[in-house]
């Protein structure tokens, strides 16, 4: 038993599971606290793909034209949760800075948009 570390274990799961969205970091000598800190990465848009669509959501305005995605928040800290549910007796939020969506400035417009501007200045 005096080898059983469970949030050491814990925080090299979190790790392993979630390293695209955000950094895990804790104090040995007093392992408490779990801290986790987003990384800007995960709140760049992306194209929608099925195979990167775990934790992703529309954006907002961006859907229709562009299909880009952002991360969900949301889900992510609600998997995390779960995930921590048997070491972890509360989660708080101190500085909660997710976007509310995604910036449209100085994204690419997509090829639709592309075909109707150069049809209607042909005719």
């Amino acid at each position: 038993l005096h080898e059983w570390q469970p949030v050491k274990s814990l925080v090299s799961k979190l790790r392993s599971r979630y390293n695209d969205y955000a950094l895990f970091f804790y104090n040995e000598l007093t392992p408490d606290v779990i801290a986790m800190l987003w990384r800007p990465a995960a709140f760049v848009p992306q194209l929608f793909s099925a195979m990167v669509s775990e934790f992703k959501r529309p954006a907002m305005e961006l859907w229709k034209n562009d299909s880009l995605v952002i991360t969900n928040t949301d889900d992510l800290m609600s998997e995390i949760e779960y995930a921590s549910k048997d070491i972890i007796s509360d989660v708080k939020v101190l500085d909660d800075k997710k976007p509310d969506d995604v910036p449209t400035k100085g994204l690419k417009k997509s090829k639709v948009q592309d075909q109707e501007q150069s049809d209607s200045e042909y005719g």
